[in-house]
Parts: C-alpha cells; sequence; structure tokens
C-alpha cells in the first residue's frame, strides 16, 4: 500500500452480547460502528488514531453476522504497520476497553 493511499478493508462483524447494536444515521452519537487505528510495526505506539468508520446497514441483533466495507488511509511515511480494526460506540468507547476481540493485520507503507 501507497503512503497516504487510501483503499477498503472488507470486515466482517458479529454480535455476541444479548442486546442489539443500533446503527442510527451516520455521524450520529451512540451509534455502533467499525473504525480502524494505525500502530507502530511493535502494535504499541498509536501512530493515527481513529481514522476511518463504516457504518452499520441496520441494527444488528445478538448472534447477527454482516460484512463491513471499512475506507482506510495510510500513514503518510513508509514503513511497517499494523491495521487495528474495532467496533466503537460513538460517544462512549471502543469494543476493546470491554474485552471485545480486534482484528490486526501487518501492513508496509511504500
Amino acid at each position: 500500500m501507497g503512503a497516504g493511499e487510501t483503499a477498503s478493508v472488507k470486515a466482517k462483524v458479529k454480535n455476541m452480547g444479548t442486546v442489539a447494536w443500533p446503527a442510527l444515521l451516520p455521524g450520529a452519537k451512540y451509534r455502533v460502528a467499525l473504525g480502524n487505528h494505525w500502530l507502530d510495526k511493535n502494535g504499541k505506539t498509536v501512530v493515527v488514531l481513529d481514522d476511518g468508520r463504516a457504518d452499520l446497514p441496520h441494527d444488528i441483533k445478538a448472534g447477527e453476522e454482516v460484512e463491513l466495507t471499512l475506507p482506510i488511509k495510510a500513514p503518510k511515511a513508509a514503513g511497517d504497520y499494523t491495521l487495528e480494526l474495532d467496533l466503537v460506540h460513538e460517544g462512549l468507547s471502543w469494543f476493546t476497553a470491554h474485552g471485545s476481540q480486534i482484528a490486526k493485520v501487518n501492513i508496509k507503507v511504500q
């Protein structure tokens, strides 16, 4: 992936809880969406916080799985990075803060 280049990432997410995730309107407070961060190659330091969002197509019921397309933009400097995907309950917290699993992908930016 080129430095500063934009791309799309497809990710499947599944509601493993007992309460539906609210889709609401894009940009609405308290909606659930897929987001991402870019970390250094060691996965320790955040290089780009809160890069993109993929809105839910509808409220996601407990046990339901959907595939989302997330727009991402590579960091401006070349190097090895970790792309971290996580769900966020806007205005409240990232799901990882409550023990949810996140996806991490190593990406070389040229």
